[in-house]
Parts: C-alpha cells; structure tokens; sequence
C-alpha cells in the first residue's frame, strides 16, 4: 500500500461532491429527527392559558383568559400563558420556551405577532418569548425588567397568579402604547 501525503492526493472533484451532499444530507436528517423528537416533548396547546403545573383556580384562568381574549379582539396580537413542572428531555428554558411558541404557532403568520408567557414554580423559572413583531416593542430588556419587577416579587411570595396578571398586563400596556 502506498501512503501519499496530505495536500498531494488530487481528487475527483464528482466523489468528492457527492461525499459532502451525502455528509450534508445525514447532517440535516439527524437536527430534523432532533427538532422533531423535542416537538413529540411539547405538550399540546389547551387555549390560551395552559395550567400545567395547576398554579392557578378556575377563576384565575377565566380572568387570564378574558384579559388575553379581549386583546387579542382589540389587536389581534395572540398570547399564551403556560406553566410547566418539567421541560421533558430538554436542557435549556430558553429553547424549550421558543420551541413551544413555534410549535404552538402563537402570533397571526402575516404578523408574527405572538407573545409567550412560560412560567415554572418547579424549576423556578420564569420567561417570555416573543414572535418577530411583537420584539419590535417588547425587546429583551423590556422583557426582563417586567420579569423582575412585575412578576418576580409576587412569585416570592407565593402569588403566581398575581404575579403573572402584573406581568400580563404591563406587556399588554406596552403593546398598546410602546415606549419609542
């Protein structure tokens, strides 16, 4: 067997193609299988507020849900109010977060205009996702001082349901009257 060193070896510019399509194609079907094995971890969308971690009475989520309904009548921006225990096989809160948003199809196509609320006593997180036109107003720093100011110091004590009304209701007035 001969070696030829590395650089010498001229190759067939055809095999070399077709080795790096099929490379691509067994590339791109193993983050399909991945992205479609998280979605298969999604649980499905019950209305706009889905209480899985049972954070919340009746009554609250008939008035998280008038709240939302009506705004989304008087804009047609769509939100979603989720509680979770767990995030399933997922690592991160963030990507689960996106992905569901994305798998639930929250916001109107034309508009991206969608707004995820994700909230998790369990893991004691808390986060909110935005569709491409609603980041326009609600920007990551918006975001984060509603979280921390709004939402945070009713979940400390105890208020989950308060403090996700305050978050609601404060991104909603931000919707309604951007800051700029």
């Amino acid at each position: 067997m001969q070696i030829i060193p590395f650089g010498q070896y001229k190759t067939n510019n055809y095999h070399l193609k077709k080795l790096l399509t099929i490379l691509i194609l067994l590339l791109s079907n193993n983050m399909i299988a991945q992205v479609n094995h998280h979605y298969t971890d999604l649980p499905k969308c019950t209305g706009y507020v889905n209480d899985f971690e049972k954070l919340f009475d009746d009554n609250q989520r008939r008035d998280l849900t008038s709240i939302i309904t009506n705004f989304e009548k008087e804009t047609s921006s769509e939100i979603a109010v989720v509680t979770v225990g767990s995030i399933g096989q997922y690592t991160d809160f963030l990507i689960y977060s996106i992905d569901l948003a994305s798998f639930w199809g929250i916001g109107k196509k034309d508009k991206n205009n969608g707004l995820l609320i994700l909230v998790s006593k369990n893991l004691r997180k808390v986060r909110i996702s935005t569709g491409r036109g609603t980041e326009k107003i609600l920007n990551d720093e918006i975001c984060k001082m509603v979280i921390d100011t709004k939402m945070i110091p009713e979940f400390k004590a105890g208020n989950y349901y308060q403090g996700v009304k305050n978050g609601l209701l404060n991104l909603i007035e931000y919707l309604k009257n951007p800051p700029f």
